[in-house]
């Protein structure tokens, strides 16, 4: 089971994160991809995989970005002001899981972002998108596809 995490919920992400004996685990589909696809790459993949997203400055979106670093992978992504990065909480209890989410800085990626940082001669994209999503940055994908075969 999954959610979205109500305004009630939210505080639950930061004790969690703060609980010692935490495990963080930076992830996503797209980023879970991003590791992978570096890992297959390993010997001479250092700086061929990008990795864009949003994310707060904060102590959650350091540690996303010290992980992208000590894998290797290329880090463009866009510093939300006033945001934090998004968290989704795994809780396991015996043989059940559920996922609670806070998307916050997630839903800030600005067009001008993609636009300014669009990496040049890329073999694959690869795009995590929610629903609500996918039109607005389909589009956006599509005119900087547009832009790069002119």
């Amino acid at each position: 089971m999954a959610c979205l995490a109500s305004p009630e919920q939210m505080p639950i992400m930061d004790d969690i994160f703060n609980t010692e004996g935490t495990l963080v685990t930076p992830g996503g589909s797209a980023l879970n991809s991003a590791r992978t696809c570096n890992f297959t790459m390993k010997k001479n993949s250092k700086g061929k995989v990008v990795f864009m997203g949003s994310i707060g400055d904060d102590i959650k979106g350091r540690t996303l970005v010290n992980c992208l670093e000590s894998d290797g992978i290329k880090e463009v992504m866009y510093r939300a002001e006033n945001a934090k990065t998004a968290t989704c909480a795994v809780v396991v209890v015996r043989t059940e899981r559920t996922l609670c989410c806070a998307l916050e800085a997630c839903t800030q990626l600005p067009t001008s972002h993609l636009i300014e940082n669009w990496v040049r001669n890329l073999n694959l994209i690869f795009a995590g998108l929610r629903r609500s999503s996918i039109i607005p940055l389909h589009n956006r994908f599509f005119h900087l596809q547009q832009q790069r075969s002119s």
